[in-house]
């Protein structure tokens, strides 16, 4: 059940990034933003695309009664190592790497759209 809620976390991250980046890029054609804003739009590209590759990264222990398992991957589960070193991938595990992958490269794009809305509204 974990692994469907992180997939149904990853699916909508993605979804809202999406949203946040055609927002982003139609807030930058208008010009109504400031150059500070720009400067932070062009670095959060960058920090996206190492995010990303961190993603690739990330890995938790996850306890089954007695033997803990690594568990590589988030929000999509990729892969699974058991206790004695034997690996558990399988036709999901691409999809699963590529999914973290656009999740957290959006992740600064996200980032700076919930910020811009909240300080444009305050304005």
């Amino acid at each position: 059940m974990l692994v469907l809620g992180f997939a149904a976390f990853g699916l909508f991250g993605i979804v809202l990034a999406v949203i946040a980046i055609c927002a982003n890029r139609h807030r930058a054609k208008c010009g109504a933003v400031s150059a500070r804003w720009l400067v932070a739009r062009r670095w959060s590209w960058l920090l996206g695309v190492a995010l990303g590759i961190g993603s690739y990264f990330i890995w938790y222990p996850l306890h089954d009664g007695s033997e803990t398992w690594r568990v590589m991957g988030f929000p999509f589960f990729a892969a699974a190592f058991d206790p004695h070193g034997s690996d558990y991938v399988g036709i999901t595990t691409i999809p699963a790497v590529v999914g973290n992958f656009l999740f957290f490269a959006a992740l600064p794009q996200f980032i700076l759209w919930v910020t811009g809305r909240s300080r444009g509204r305050s304005a």
